[in-house]
């Protein structure tokens, strides 16, 4: 037993009404659906033969003419309403194209710098490999030719910090206050107004004589006297056979008056047996702008074993107002080491 639904309208006729209840399948056996209240369905049973079967191909074939009739006809009731029509794509407008355009072609160009940027690191790190492998003596050379370069560097720098630091006469000063030697009587007048320069001190007078015979050279550390003129007597450390004096002075380059025109220049030297004792005259020297900061002169009279030495400044390099002297030595053999 099968079954057909068959639509009945309210604004057919009779005579249509009477032969609208046929038996009639939907070609794609699916719902049928009312689309408006005025649309009746009914279904009558149908007694089907099936006695008499008819090949397969012909069913389907029925099938499909009873669909393409219902199709050409527009009787088929669809079980659901059609949907709203798809909207049309719009073209987008050139100025977001423009904009997709400029954002991949930024995209490749930074793509473009990174791999770019990538091979010139790659570029140098090879070159630099190259000037070590060079600097080295080459890959198949164990040795570093900088090496001993290096090692005569440090060499030369060893020797030129111990002659900066060696002392420049290179003979022992017998009346080195931190030896033992000292000063035992002056005459001359402290200078204690001293002159500036541009703010710096030319002289400072508070250093008393014995600024002279210690190992400090600076600008400023000196026995500062008024006048050209001026004596003073030293006591050695011990016993000296006397055979040179060393003076010495700051150079120009250094000296806040820009020379050397309170250096001494004519002086004289005499040894002493005792302070106030005979005194025996050991020479007089000259010292000159022209023959370096340290300038050493050889006494004439090397007789007899001295530890005391009056010395005397007899003139200055120019300046009326004051003397400078930096520091004496005095050199020789003494008596408990001859």
């Amino acid at each position: 037993m099968s079954y057909t639904c068959v639509s009945k309208s309210s604004e057919l006729s009779d005579s249509d009404s009477d032969n609208s209840c046929q038996t009639r399948r939907h070609p794609y056996n699916t719902r049928l659906s009312t689309k408006s209240s005025n649309v009746q369905q009914s279904c009558t049973p149908k007694r089907v033969n099936r006695t008499r079967r008819s090949s397969p191909y012909k069913f389907r074939e029925r099938k499909i003419n009873e669909a393409v009739t219902a199709l050409s006809n527009n009787n088929m009731d669809y079980c659901c309403q059609p949907g709203p029509p798809l909207r049309r794509i719009r073209n987008s407008s050139p100025f977001c194209t423009f904009l997709l355009f400029c954002f991949y072609l930024l995209l490749l160009a930074g793509a473009f710098f990174v791999i770019y940027s990538q091979y010139l690191i790659t570029k140098e790190v090879g070159k630099l490999k190259e000037d070590i492998t060079k600097m080295k003596g080459g890959p198949n050379r164990r040795e570093d030719p900088h090496a001993k370069l290096s090692q005569e560097l440090d060499k030369k720098c060893s020797e030129t910090l111990k002659l900066l630091l060696k002392d420049p006469v290179g003979r022992p000063d017998f009346a080195l206050e931190s030896s033992g030697g000292k000063v035992l009587s002056v005459e001359a007048a402290p200078y204690s107004n001293p002159k500036s320069l541009f703010g710096f001190s030319l002289c400072e007078g508070d250093h008393g004589p014995s600024s002279m015979i210690q190992a400090t050279t600076a600008p400023g550390q000196c026995w500062a006297f008024k006048g050209q003129t001026g004596k003073a007597v030293l006591q050695l450390i011990d016993y000296v056979l006397i055979d040179s004096v060393t003076l010495e002075h700051i150079p120009p380059t250094i000296s806040p008056s820009g020379g050397i025109d309170s250096a001494p220049k004519d002086f004289k030297l005499w040894g002493l047996e005792k302070p106030n004792g005979a005194k025996l005259f050991l020479g007089e020297f000259r010292y000159t702008a022209e023959g370096g900061t340290v300038q050493t002169f050889n006494v004439n009279n090397v007789s007899s074993f001295y530890k005391y030495v009056e010395f005397e400044i007899v003139t200055n390099h120019g300046n009326k107002d004051f003397t400078c002297v930096y520091r004496i030595r005095l050199h020789g053999t003494a008596r408990k080491y001859g």
